[in-house]
């Protein structure tokens, strides 16, 4: 995996629950404002993080294919991608299976309702795929909140790349990379630096975004902070 050097009980205790349970499932409450992007690197999830890509770009060697989940009695609409023409047909297997499952998340076993999302494709390369899940969902009976979630996909071995096996393993990288995001954080506004706890990314031809929802129920908007790819050269694992 390369970067390209193109150079990111009572109702209080109730409510605190079903705040932190959609946290860290990739929601958050809407706000009644769409709230104005930080010039520091922070951004709201109102400000979708890339407009489409031009779709489908046949010259990396596969396409994408819309596949649209829908149940008509709790108004769930899913849109999500699906690999088709890749050089490998067991690897493509694999990786529409990572791309489908946040859908399975969503819908088998849980009490979403008027759920409507759609994807972006924010980077997609011979190497790497990187797309966001965006939009709105809703508990039953409660009140809606904004999802965002990423699927980051190594096209070599099929394998997904989270924030926790994105940097190398040895405690100089780790260490390096720590420092890296805290102090984008702090830049941000964050004065504690990094909040790692729930901490995901997504990719974009020259950046790396991370981001999270904080564990609070008054938390409306997801916090995003932007590390170029220059930034991380020789902490990323190969």
């Amino acid at each position: 995996m390369r970067l390209r050097k193109t150079l990111p009980l009572p109702y209080l205790i109730l409510t605190f629950i079903v705040a932190a349970s959609l946290s860290l499932a990739g929601c958050a409450p809407l706000s009644a404002e769409a709230a104005t992007p930080s010039e520091s690197g922070s951004e709201a999830l109102d400000q979708t993080p890339d407009e489409k890509l031009e779709d489908p770009v046949n010259e990396d060697g596969y396409v994408l294919v819309t596949q649209v989940y829908e149940e008509k009695d709790r108004r769930i609409k899913i849109a999500y991608p699906q690999i088709s023409g890749f050089e490998g047909e067991l690897l493509q297997d694999y990786m529409n299976q990572s791309l489908r499952e946040p859908v399975e998340t969503l819908t088998v076993g849980t009490s979403y309702t008027d759920l409507e999302l759609d994807y972006r494709v924010t980077l997609k390369t011979q190497e790497m795929l990187s797309v966001i899940q965006i939009g709105t969902v809703q508990l039953e009976g409660g009140r809606k909140f904004n999802y965002l979630d990423s699927v980051n996909l190594d096209l070599k071995t099929s394998n997904e790349i989270t924030f926790e096996n994105f940097i190398k393993d040895d405690p100089a990288s780790r260490d390096a990379f720590a420092k890296i995001l805290d102090d984008k954080f702090v830049e941000a506004g964050y004065s504690d630096g990094a909040e790692y706890e729930g901490l995901r990314l997504f990719f974009r031809p020259d950046e790396v975004v991370f981001f999270y929802m904080p564990l609070d129920d008054s938390a409306e908007t997801f916090v995003q902070i932007r590390v170029p790819n220059v930034e991380l050269e020789g902490l990323v694992k190969d």
